[in-house]
């Protein structure tokens, strides 16, 4: 058994004299290939150690959790919900007094929210994108028998631009965490 230092060298020297020419030229060329490689890898993690971390563009930088506090159900249809228990307002972009988040950094964003419709109402609950209907939860139940819902969509936002809940029939109840609305920057 060879112990490590000549005796290795020796072994790496058998091996180049036992490796035909071309088969040789193949690994000077592969070394050189990795070697170009980790010089691209060094440079390009360089640009990324001096690139200084700007809050503002950080990748989730935006995000909000909101939720109704108990109280009335809601039965007055197209009213913005304005959630009053605010969990979480990264950027502020969520809007406590009028219910709208308004997007401050443009990407596509993740929204989850939820419905608790009364007892055998027929109930729509819808999330708006500058005032047009982008998706719902709807419930018809049978009387007597109520069923939380829960939706999720993504939605690519430009800067500015208004996300909201709001009622479109029915009636909703305001039990403790029954109704939320939640957002977060996925990408740009």
């Amino acid at each position: 058994m060879l112990t490590c230092g000549k005796g290795i060298l020796l072994i790496i020297s058998i091996i180049q004299v036992r490796m035909s020419s071309t088969a040789w030229a193949h690994v000077k060329a592969l070394d050189a290939g990795l070697a170009l490689d980790v010089h691209a890898l060094e440079d390009r993690l360089a640009v990324l150690e001096s690139h200084e971390h700007d809050e503002a563009h950080d990748h989730h930088a935006a995000l909000f959790s909101v939720s109704y506090s108990e109280g009335n159900s809601i039965n007055t249809p197209n009213v913005v919900f304005a959630f009053d228990q605010v969990s979480l307002n990264r950027e502020e972009g969520y809007n406590s007094t009028t219910g709208i988040f308004t997007c401050p950094i443009a990407g596509v964003y993740s929204f989850v929210y939820t419905s608790l419709p009364a007892r055998g109402v027929e109930t729509s609950v819808a999330l708006m994108r500058n005032n047009v209907k982008v998706s719902s939860i709807y419930s018809d139940l049978s009387q007597g028998s109520t069923q939380s819902g829960e939706r999720t969509d993504l939605i690519l936002l430009a800067k500015g631009d208004t996300v909201c809940i709001q009622l479109e029939k029915g009636t909703v109840l305001r039990q403790q965490a029954s109704l939320t609305f939640n957002g977060y920057r996925v990408s740009d």
